[in-house]
Protein backbone atom coordinates (compact mmCIF):
# COMPACT_ATOMS: atom_id res chain seq x y z
CA UNK A 1 0.00 0.00 0.00
CA UNK A 2 2.84 2.58 0.43
CA UNK A 3 4.39 1.72 -2.65
CA UNK A 4 1.53 2.32 -4.51
CA UNK A 5 0.43 5.49 -2.72
CA UNK A 6 3.94 6.82 -3.47
CA UNK A 7 3.62 5.60 -7.12
CA UNK A 8 0.31 8.32 -7.15
CA UNK A 9 1.53 11.21 -5.04
CA UNK A 10 5.09 10.98 -6.86
CA UNK A 11 4.37 10.06 -10.83
CA UNK A 12 0.26 9.40 -11.70
CA UNK A 13 -0.98 12.50 -10.05
CA UNK A 14 1.82 14.76 -11.19
CA UNK A 15 1.33 13.26 -14.85
CA UNK A 16 -2.31 13.33 -14.62
CA UNK A 17 -2.27 16.95 -13.56
CA UNK A 18 -0.09 17.84 -16.22
CA UNK A 19 -1.90 16.26 -19.31
CA UNK A 20 -5.20 17.26 -18.07
CA UNK A 21 -7.08 14.10 -18.37
CA UNK A 22 -8.18 11.18 -16.62
CA UNK A 23 -5.02 8.54 -16.85
CA UNK A 24 -6.35 5.00 -17.76
CA UNK A 25 -4.48 1.79 -15.55
CA UNK A 26 -4.35 -0.82 -17.42
CA UNK A 27 -1.98 -2.83 -15.21
CA UNK A 28 -1.16 -1.78 -11.82
CA UNK A 29 -0.67 -3.76 -8.51
CA UNK A 30 -0.26 -7.78 -9.36
CA UNK A 31 -0.18 -10.30 -7.32
CA UNK A 32 2.31 -13.03 -8.29
CA UNK A 33 -0.08 -15.40 -9.30
CA UNK A 34 -1.22 -12.69 -12.05
CA UNK A 35 1.63 -11.16 -12.88
CA UNK A 36 2.85 -15.29 -13.92
CA UNK A 37 -0.32 -15.87 -15.50
CA UNK A 38 0.41 -12.52 -18.04
CA UNK A 39 3.97 -13.42 -18.74
CA UNK A 40 5.56 -11.03 -16.20
CA UNK A 41 9.04 -11.23 -14.79
CA UNK A 42 9.21 -12.65 -11.55
CA UNK A 43 11.13 -9.48 -10.31
CA UNK A 44 8.50 -7.24 -11.96
CA UNK A 45 7.72 -3.82 -9.99
CA UNK A 46 4.15 -4.53 -10.71
CA UNK A 47 3.94 -6.99 -7.56
CA UNK A 48 5.28 -4.26 -5.60
CA UNK A 49 2.74 -1.76 -6.08
CA UNK A 50 5.69 -0.03 -7.73
CA UNK A 51 4.52 0.38 -11.15
CA UNK A 52 1.32 0.84 -13.80
CA UNK A 53 0.86 1.00 -17.52
CA UNK A 54 -1.00 3.82 -18.42
CA UNK A 55 -2.65 5.58 -21.04
CA UNK A 56 -4.61 9.01 -21.57
CA UNK A 57 -7.67 9.06 -24.10
CA UNK A 58 -6.56 10.93 -26.90
CA UNK A 59 -3.07 10.84 -26.43
CA UNK A 60 -0.60 8.50 -28.64
CA UNK A 61 1.15 6.68 -25.88
CA UNK A 62 4.57 8.17 -27.60
CA UNK A 63 3.15 11.87 -26.92
CA UNK A 64 2.60 10.76 -23.18
CA UNK A 65 5.77 9.69 -22.45
CA UNK A 66 7.25 12.44 -24.14
CA UNK A 67 5.07 15.02 -21.44
CA UNK A 68 6.79 12.57 -18.83
CA UNK A 69 10.29 12.77 -19.80
CA UNK A 70 9.67 16.61 -19.87
CA UNK A 71 8.17 16.99 -16.64
CA UNK A 72 11.37 16.02 -14.52
CA UNK A 73 10.12 14.42 -12.02
CA UNK A 74 11.61 11.00 -10.39
CA UNK A 75 10.52 7.43 -11.35
CA UNK A 76 12.26 4.43 -11.33
CA UNK A 77 11.50 3.13 -15.32
CA UNK A 78 9.86 4.94 -17.92
CA UNK A 79 9.28 2.65 -21.10
CA UNK A 80 7.52 3.17 -24.08
CA UNK A 81 5.36 0.51 -25.27
CA UNK A 82 3.24 0.59 -28.73
CA UNK A 83 -0.52 1.57 -27.24
CA UNK A 84 0.43 2.42 -23.26
CA UNK A 85 3.52 3.56 -20.90
CA UNK A 86 4.51 1.71 -17.88
CA UNK A 87 5.99 4.11 -14.99
CA UNK A 88 7.53 2.96 -12.03
CA UNK A 89 8.50 4.65 -8.69
CA UNK A 90 10.60 3.27 -5.94
CA UNK A 91 10.68 5.49 -2.76
CA UNK A 92 14.14 3.92 -1.76
CA UNK A 93 15.84 4.81 -4.84
CA UNK A 94 14.95 5.69 -8.43
CA UNK A 95 17.13 5.23 -11.78
CA UNK A 96 14.89 7.50 -13.82
CA UNK A 97 15.62 4.89 -16.48
CA UNK A 98 14.36 5.83 -20.25
CA UNK A 99 13.55 2.45 -21.81
CA UNK A 100 11.98 1.22 -25.23
CA UNK A 101 10.09 -1.86 -25.40
CA UNK A 102 11.06 -4.45 -28.15
CA UNK A 103 9.99 -3.13 -31.44
CA UNK A 104 9.06 0.47 -30.74
CA UNK A 105 11.55 3.25 -32.54
CA UNK A 106 13.81 5.22 -30.36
Amino acid sequence: LANLTALCEHVLQPVRDAVGMPLHVNSGYRCPALNKAVGGVDTSQHVKGQAADIHAQGMQARELFNKIISMEIAFDQLILYPTFVHVSYNSEGNRNQVLYAKGVEV
